[in-house]
């Protein structure tokens, strides 16, 4: 089962917000979805493919106006022992003391002032009767 927690980062991102909004509005007009065409936009590599993935393929997209960050899993580095998480591309770490226990984190995306942890329980069996 999958679930998704809100976590408070206590960093600003606008720098990369407003990257990923400007990559977002190239593949709204292009369609690419190479991040080699957005390189110079300075956006980290793994954010930038999420971005073009969701904006590129939408086909009835007219205009853009709120995006966030989206990490994919592959980024995301968990320490079980220290119930900690690091995302290497944004040099930031989230404490997951209070999740409940996961199995994998699935992606997280990251807006102004939350990011939304989305990971994978184990579901209990089910009672048959």
């Amino acid at each position: 089962m999958l679930l998704t927690f809100k976590l408070k980062h206590h960093q600003n991102f606008e720098a990369e917000l407003t990257k990923a909004k400007k990559v977002a509005i190239f593949a709204m007009q292009t369609g690419s979805l190479s991040s080699k065409d957005v390189r110079e936009i300075g956006l980290p590599s793994v954010i930038a493919c999420q971005v073009l993935r969701k904006y590129a393929r939408n086909r009835n997209l007219k205009t853009v106006h709120k995006v966030v960050l989206t990490v994919p899993g592959q980024a995301i580095k968990v320490d079980q022992e220290m119930r900690e998480l690091f995302i290497s591309c944004l040099k930031l770490r989230l404490d997951l003391s209070y999740l409940p226990p996961f199995e994998k984190v699935n992606q997280i995306e990251m807006d102004h002032e939350l990011a939304f942890v989305t990971v994978t329980i184990n579901e209990p069996p089910l009672h048959e009767v």
